[in-house]
């Protein structure tokens, strides 16, 4: 009788554990600065937050940053941010807006070139571009996130297959929920620049795959140390 109450009891923990969607929540503090943070992995969530998911291919943080010294003002940059999967090395800066919604997109496909004892060819998902004429554009090529060990490419088997990328540039006009998902992003971004007030707001970070809150951590830049958040399912 007890071995069937032992597995029931695990049964219900982990039915629970399962339908917990999120957001998962960490807190990271240093002499000079608070980090609470929310982090929605749930892709029904995040397009119930933003508007759109990217197909299941965007996670949003919900970043709260204070300063820990009264009256000292924090310099905050985006790229002060980054996330890191434990399950499979990715490492993502966070997105601006307008490579999000821009209209201007950059299609990357891979052409089999030959096959050998060769670097491999880095696979993941590309997003970049910004809506022609209108806003700042970002500027250098769309960014891919990282797979393990690598900063565009990773050393690859006796088996591996070299790849050559063909791109083709597809230029669209700006729609109207085109613009209203930008406006949506512009609006609930993380605001950069000196800070003096607490101050909140989101990031936009590509993640390929499927991941488990305790597989992320969010490591902040800014400060001396650096943060790191780490997230949990309970």
């Amino acid at each position: 009788m007890s071995r069937i109450l032992l597995a029931l009891a695990l049964l219900c923990s982990l039915l629970a554990a399962a339908s917990n969607p999120g957001p998962f929540e960490s807190t990271a503090r240093s002499s000079k600065v608070t980090i609470n943070a929310e982090l929605y992995l749930d892709r029904g969530q995040v397009e119930k937050l933003i508007g759109n998911s990217l197909d299941g291919y965007l996670v949003v943080v919900k970043v709260k940053i204070s300063s820990n010294r009264p009256n000292e003002q924090i310099r905050l940059f985006r790229d002060d941010f980054v996330l890191v999967s434990s399950k499979d090395g990715q490492r993502s800066e966070p997105f601006s807006p307008e490579m999000l919604a821009g209209t201007s997109t950059m299609v990357v496909n891979e052409v089999v070139i030959s096959s050998g004892p060769i670097m491999g060819q880095n696979t993941g998902p590309v997003i970049g571009g910004g809506i022609p004429g209108g806003g700042p554009v970002p500027t250098g090529p769309p960014r891919r996130i990282d797979s393990p060990g690598s900063h565009g490419g990773t050393a690859g088997s006796p088996t591996a297959t070299a790849t050559g990328i063909e791109q083709q540039i597809r230029d669209g006009k700006s729609g109207d929920k085109q613009v209203a998902w930008l406006e949506t992003l512009k609006s609930k971004v993380l605001k950069e620049g000196e800070l003096t007030e607490p101050h909140e707001g989101l990031l936009y970070f590509p993640l390929n795959g499927k991941h488990k809150p305790k597989q992320i951590t969010l490591l902040y830049n800014g400060a001396n140390p650096r943060l790191e958040l780490t997230f949990s399912d309970k």
